[in-house]
Parts: C-alpha cells; structure tokens; sequence
C-alpha cells in the first residue's frame, strides 16, 4: 500500500507519516486494550484484596 503511494505520488516523506500514524493508532488501540483488561482484573481482585481502593 505504502509502495503505491510512493510510487504514484514520488513523496516518501507523506507515506512514511501515513505509515507513522497508522502504527501509532494500532499500538494506542492494543495499549488501550490491554488497560481494559489490566482494570478488569484488577477490580476484581480488589473487591477482595485492596477494599480501599474502591
């Protein structure tokens, strides 16, 4: 994909900011993922474990 834009366009610089943002949002999205279920747990043991957290 990356390819054809540099190809068509002669503007690396563009595609490798396009490139850039794109690995930027899968990484943000997966962090925020993982921090859903990091609270999930964590909620859950803390009923127990760390009541005055709650």
């Amino acid at each position: 994909m990356i390819e054809m834009m540099e190809n068509s366009k002669g503007n690396t610089r563009e595609a490798q900011k396009m490139q850039e943002r794109l690995t930027m949002n899968k990484v943000h999205d997966r962090e925020k993922e993982r921090r859903k279920q990091v609270h999930c747990v964590t909620s859950q043991a803390g009923l127990k474990t760390w009541p005055e957290k709650n």
